[in-house]
């Protein structure tokens, strides 16, 4: 799940379509209000990890490119949402999944 730091002078749905964009290539419309959040840690280029709380947004999806900014970075899955919480490597976030299963498919 993309998790980007918010953008001055932009919405937060806005955020996530940017995020989605750049780590998975995903373009698509965000709705404006979130399913929901998690807590996670976001790290820093010093190593130092700083707490956050990720708001989900829904992203309806028009495409996937091949080509885009964080290209190679990440493995990319696509997968049923009972594999993704298993998947999950944080429990805050297999705890979101599982919560909100039924809003995600």
């Amino acid at each position: 799940m993309p998790k980007g730091w918010p953008e001055k002078d932009k919405p937060t749905f806005e955020t996530a379509v940017i995020e989605a964009y750049e780590e998975a290539g995903v373009i698509g419309k965000a709705d404006p209000r979130p399913i929901g959040s998690f807590r996670s840690y976001k790290g820093l280029a010093d190593g130092l990890k700083i707490r956050t709380k990720v708001l989900v947004f829904k992203i309806r999806f028009e495409k996937q490119l091949e080509d885009f900014p964080e290209v190679g970075q990440r493995e990319l899955l696509w997968l049923p949402i009972s594999e993704a919480m298993e998947k999950a490597d944080e429990p805050s976030l297999r705890r979101f999944l599982r919560r909100h299963r039924s809003e995600i498919n």
